[in-house]
């Protein structure tokens, strides 16, 4: 996976169509640019700790991390492969987590609850590309 800063990414916005096998982009009218519905935090950080037994799709991160802990990342910069991100905040979660999903996610009104009782709403940290790079499976978060 390749890491950008939105301000790098030309052309038309686009989306990747969940419901196919083999994803591709697919142009939609809007602004240039990519589409990202959190001004605040472009790449997202959840761990297998934190998901507990949820399938991760349910909340869209960018990265997966083995054990759990991250939120103690927010108000530093990593390094994820040759990437840097500045981890700005926890991530507040909406009732788009409880919606059916593709790949057979069913609804489930009791994710947000849980989220809210557990979590004070948040689930995963977000973080602002500080340098563009890629990042593959098995890359280590570190200290910047």
């Amino acid at each position: 996976m390749t890491v950008r800063s939105s301000a790098d990414v030309p052309g038309a916005r686009r989306y990747e169509d969940p419901d196919e096998e083999e994803s591709s982009w697919n142009p939609f009218s809007g602004a240039d640019g990519a589409f990202h519905d959190n001004a605040d935090a472009r790449v997202t950080l959840v761990s297998r700790g934190t998901l507990g037994g949820w399938d991760r799709r349910r909340f869209r991160a960018n990265v997966v991390l083995t054990g759990e802990g991250e939120d103690a990342l927010v108000g530093s910069r990593v390094t994820v492969g040759t990437t840097e991100l500045d981890v700005v905040r926890r991530v507040s979660r909406c009732v788009m987590t409880t919606r059916p999903q593709a790949g057979g996610i069913g609804r489930d009104t009791g994710v947000l609850k849980t989220i809210h009782r557990e979590r004070g709403g948040a689930l995963a940290v977000g973080a602002l590309v500080v340098r563009p790079g890629t990042v593959t499976v098995g890359d280590a978060v570190s200290p910047a």
